[in-house]
């Protein structure tokens, strides 16, 4: 998924994989640990952050399940349709949708014309500039139309038919 902004601002984030791609990577990572469902479905992402004056950093993380993907992706298309954003099983909170893991969060900042939206992505933790000297999260305000960030909730969510909930 890609998000471009009006001011340059680019927000791009993909899938890797999943975290523990099975048992045995799982065993690895933690013999002593009992696996569950929680633990096979957490998937990498790998992020792309351009701030509107051009300031540009990626990260890659683990920091969302199969589940938390899938609703980032409804969230993104209610959001795209008009809809409440409130039509998942995500950590919603005013609109804003935050996962298990604190790296990312988004919410609707306005709608300022018919067609146009602005959402604002949190970014913090693991997925902040590398030379970030605080640990407080970085907003990145992205305005674009709703047609733009139905495109994002689809592609999006075709990527995920690759890392379903397993």
């Amino acid at each position: 998924m890609e998000i471009v902004s009006d001011d340059g601002a680019l927000f791009a984030l993909t899938v890797v994989g999943y975290e523990f791609p099975d048992l045995e990577a799982l065993a690895a990572a933690d013999p002593d640990a009992e696996p569950d469902e929680d633990d096979l479905n957490w998937l990498v992402v790998r992020g792309e952050v351009t701030t509107a004056d051009g300031t540009h950093w990626s990260f890659e993380d683990g920091c969302l399940t199969a589940w938390e993907a899938a609703d980032l992706g409804a969230w993104l298309r209610a959001v795209a349709d008009g809809v409440p954003a409130d039509v998942t099983d995500a950590w919603l909170e005013d609109g804003r949708i935050s996962f298990t893991e604190p790296a990312l969060a988004f919410d609707l900042a306005d709608a300022p014309a018919p067609g146009r939206v602005v959402v604002r992505v949190a970014l913090a933790a693991e997925a902040l500039p590398p030379d970030a000297d605080t640990p407080t999260a970085v907003t990145l305000t992205l305005v674009t139309t709703t047609d733009a960030l139905a495109v994002a909730a689809t592609r999006w969510t075709r990527a995920l038919s690759k890392h379903p909930p397993r």
